[in-house]
């Protein structure tokens, strides 16, 4: 009982490490880079808060300050 579990063991881990190894093979792990990807996306423009959209945030760190505690 005790060489059926050792060797079953054995087995396992050979299978284990086997499968590790044939994962490695032709890994890419980058996508290939593109002349002038970079200039290809812009951010778009800031947009300033207006008052109700302050008051909105005022009230929910309000919120959170008096239930943090």
């Amino acid at each position: 009982m005790h060489k059926l579990f050792l060797s079953s063991i054995t087995l396992g881990t050979f299978i284990v490490a086997l499968a590790s190894l044939q994962s490695c093979e032709k890994v890419d792990e980058l996508p290939t880079i593109n002349e002038g990807y970079e200039t290809q996306y812009r951010m778009p423009d800031p947009t300033a808060l207006t008052d109700e959209d302050r008051q909105v945030i005022s009230d929910q760190e309000d919120e959170y300050e008096q239930n943090a505690h």
